[in-house]
């Protein structure tokens, strides 16, 4: 009752939660834990909401099956770790939950998204690829293009992004498009410095047998020197 007064008082709810834990209710300790992490949430103390989010954590196991109070928490605790970009431990909470939630899309471009945010973009590639044969069996293939797409706007430096791009696109009969992302690709990397990988990008457009096909030749030329001059 005195919590219905008095909702922000946390030294009352911490009060509750043991009395509630004492007497095996932990169904009803875990919701009250939920509500003091959203507490202290509300009064900028995000620090606190973590750690009362790990510490209900513990209790977890002990709860109702169906209330799926880990993947509650976990996802909880991931918003707070990617709202302060401390990508590392939002990493290994979406990496669980995805493994809980396999169909959850928004699960899976994060967790993608995470793995390039660490430096892990073989790990990225892997993940990407493992979606995307799951939205092909499971009958959302038409989610394919638009998927890598958007992959490859935001990165159209990541050669293992556009290759796959380029194979749907050339799948599909549309060479051009294959053209344009390789082109930003090459560009991307003629401006890191990475004259061999350029190198390769070009000789792929080539094999494409685009209308402008002179002006690449001449531009592979120039590079052939650069790389043996």
């Amino acid at each position: 009752r005195a919590l219905e007064f008095a909702p922000l008082d946390l030294s009352i709810r911490a009060r509750l939660i043991d009395l509630l834990k004492r007497h095996g209710l932990i169904d009803r300790s875990l919701e009250h834990y939920l509500a003091m992490g959203e507490a202290y949430y509300q009064l900028a103390q995000v620090d606190k909401a973590r750690e009362t989010y790990q510490e209900a954590l513990k209790l977890a196991p002990r709860g109702s099956a169906e209330k799926k109070w880990r993947l509650k928490l976990m996802k909880l605790i991931a918003d707070i770790d990617m709202q302060r970009f401390d990508w590392r431990r939002a990493l290994g909470a979406y990496r669980e939950l995805r493994a809980a939630e396999p169909n959850d899309e928004r699960l899976a471009i994060t967790l993608i998204d995470l793995y390039y945010r660490v430096g892990q973009g073989e790990s990225a590639l892997r993940e990407l690829d493992r979606y995307l044969i799951q939205l092909v069996k499971s009958g959302r293939g038409a989610k394919v293009p638009g998927l890598l797409e958007d992959m490859v706007d935001r990165r159209p430096g990541d050669a293992g992004l556009v290759n796959r791009l380029v194979r749907l696109y050339v799948q599909q009969k549309k060479p051009q498009k294959a053209v344009e992302v390789l082109d930003k690709l090459g560009e991307e990397q003629l401006n890191a410095g990475e004259t061999e990988n350029a190198i390769k990008t070009i000789e792929n457009i080539l094999k494409l047998k685009p209308p402008n096909a002179i002006s690449y030749k001449q531009l592979l030329d120039r590079l052939y020197q650069d790389v043996s001059g």
